[in-house]
């Protein structure tokens, strides 16, 4: 469960050096209260109730990631999960160390990491810091905005707008050190009491005089009656133009499907992933794919067929399309992560693609796979030909082919009558002309011609 942190006390046997303690703050809404102290043996961040610090998220794995400490240090490992962990933006792949303020990102939950300085006092635990008196603290308020209106007028007439201020700032300075000093305040506090006191005694004299300049017309305080305001007041400036919601000055990426499933092979079989990743140019300047890069638990089962869209410089609007094969190494869901790099300026980590695939007991599949075509048209003749590629098929005269296991096998009405829509049913993927198959079992196709 989730853990709280305030002032919590720490003793040696906690296993972590040096005078800090580390706190792991989950941010966002809905997470304020979320956090865990990370001791001698680390934090395990995940969806499991079991874990140190849980997350409802649905993106986290049960097991995420961990934070260890190691002599003082702390580091962040991602547990092989399948949407992964970034620290400061970057995709954690091996186990990276930690500073203070480092932001994490589990999946779609943002988490920060903090180390907090113990006391010196009571075995470096952490301790209170003792409070100013009521009174004390009213009569110093009190003290410190009477002497800022004085000491304000006072000035105004010899200084202007700056001796305004000056008193403002002063005043609560002298009031506010001797009503502390009398009943004992010392150290940070009083200071901190000070200096919030004469900021905001500045702040409430600059926007008193400034409401009453608007309200007048013309500066209130002396030497300021040819202007608007008694303190100096930047031009207002135009607003910028507002730019095209649909392109993206300079650079711009996207790439779709940003989750490509590659279906189900035997172990140690390979197919083309039916469904290629699109990528398309979205700024104003020149896109250009440099290289691909595959992380995850099972990056070895999948591979970029070809060049794909490398160095093939991309316009505004324009696509190209990066095709995956997919070989399983084991039994079950295999997960995987594409990184496609482009010419994006810094700090760009590239677009992520997921890959997904299931891999199934390795039984020597057969040679070949039967594909057979129904041809329906609205009338009594047919409107057009069903082929196919590889050629085996020309429906309605050879509605039936075998296709070697594991190939791709596309079907294509042409018609005479000019591109007639089709009802594809039987498919893997299929548009208005076109039906594409994975050859790994026996397949009936229906084409139905529509009007």
């Amino acid at each position: 469960m989730a853990q709280t942190t305030a002032r919590r006390r720490r003793t040696p046997a906690d296993g972590v050096e040096g005078d800090f303690d580390a706190v792991l703050c989950v941010v966002g809404a809905g997470h304020a209260d979320e956090s865990a102290v990370v001791g001698r043996g680390g934090v395990v961040v995940g969806r499991d109730p079991s874990c140190d610090l849980v997350l409802g998220s649905p993106y986290v794995d049960p097991r995420h990631a961990r934070v260890s400490a190691d002599r003082g240090e702390y580091f962040i490992e991602d547990l092989g999960s399948v949407n992964g962990t970034r620290l400061d933006g970057r995709s954690v792949t091996v186990q990276r160390q930690l500073t203070d303020g480092a932001w994490l990102a589990f999946a779609d939950v943002a988490a920060e990491f903090r180390l907090a300085r113990r006391s010196e006092g009571d075995g470096g635990g952490w301790t209170e810091t003792p409070a100013v008196a009521a009174l004390q603290l009213v009569l110093a308020v009190v003290g410190s905005f009477v002497s800022a209106v004085l000491n304000g007028f006072l000035l105004a007439t010899a200084w202007g707008q700056w001796g305004v201020l000056l008193g403002a700032a002063v005043g609560p300075v002298v009031t506010t050190t001797f009503t502390t000093k009398v009943t004992g305040e010392k150290g940070r506090l009083r200071a901190a009491v000070i200096a919030a006191l004469s900021i905001t005694a500045v702040l409430i004299t600059f926007s008193g005089v400034e409401v009453v300049d608007r309200a007048s017309g013309t500066a209130l305080l002396a030497g300021g009656q040819e202007r608007q305001h008694s303190f100096p007041w930047p031009a207002a400036r135009p607003p910028p133009p507002t730019p095209d919601p649909t392109t993206v000055t300079g650079l711009g990426v996207t790439a779709q499907p940003d989750l490509l499933d590659c279906g189900s092979l035997p172990v140690g079989s390979a197919a083309d992933c039916a469904q290629r990743v699109t990528v398309t140019s979205t700024g104003t300047d020149e896109l250009l794919i440099d290289r691909f890069e595959v992380n995850g638990p099972h990056n070895a089962d999948f591979t970029v067929v070809g060049d794909g869209c490398l160095d093939e410089p991309l316009a505004t609007g324009k696509t190209c399309q990066i095709a995956v094969r997919y070989r399983p190494g084991g039994i079950g869901q295999r997960r995987a992560t594409l990184t496609i790099h482009q010419n994006l300026p810094p700090p760009d980590l590239g677009t992520d693609v997921a890959l997904n695939g299931v891999g199934t007991d390795a039984a020597a599949p057969p040679a070949q796979v039967s594909v057979t075509v129904k041809l329906r048209s609205p009338g009594s003749a047919p409107t057009g030909i069903v082929t196919s590629t590889p050629a085996g098929i020309a429906c309605p005269s050879d509605c039936q082919a075998s296709f070697p296991h594991g190939s791709t096998v596309r079907l294509t009405l042409t018609s005479p009558l000019g591109a007639r829509p089709v009802d594809w049913k039987g498919c893997d993927t299929a548009t208005a002309t076109r039906c594409l198959i994975r050859a790994i079992k026996d397949t009936a196709v229906t084409a139905d011609v529509t009007s």
